[in-house]
């Protein structure tokens, strides 16, 4: 498995889930050096509010709720160029 800056492939997703200790219900679909991305599948039933954020090093119970979903979690990280854009300030 190849660690990379994009959306993991189905047969990529199905890998790196089999090594990732978290609860049922939450998938990895992407990894990259400073995080990871989560849907968490309870919570996609509902709407908005299932993408999640994880640094490298943290266990699910520390993930950041991005309070969006894939479409609207995807178009936003396009638009900031790739960056945490949930940690910038409006006022910067």
């Amino acid at each position: 498995m190849e660690v990379t800056e994009s959306l993991l492939s189905t047969e990529g997703i199905i890998d790196y889930n089999g090594v990732q200790d978290f609860p049922e219900g939450y998938v990895l679909i992407e990894y990259h050096y400073d995080g990871r991305y989560v849907i968490d599948t309870n919570k996609s039933r509902n709407g908005l509010g299932y993408m999640l954020y994880l640094d490298s090093i943290d266990d699910i119970e520390d993930a950041v709720n991005l309070d969006s979903n894939f479409e609207i979690w995807f178009d936003t990280l396009v638009s900031s160029n790739g960056t945490k854009y949930w940690e910038v300030s409006p006022n910067n």
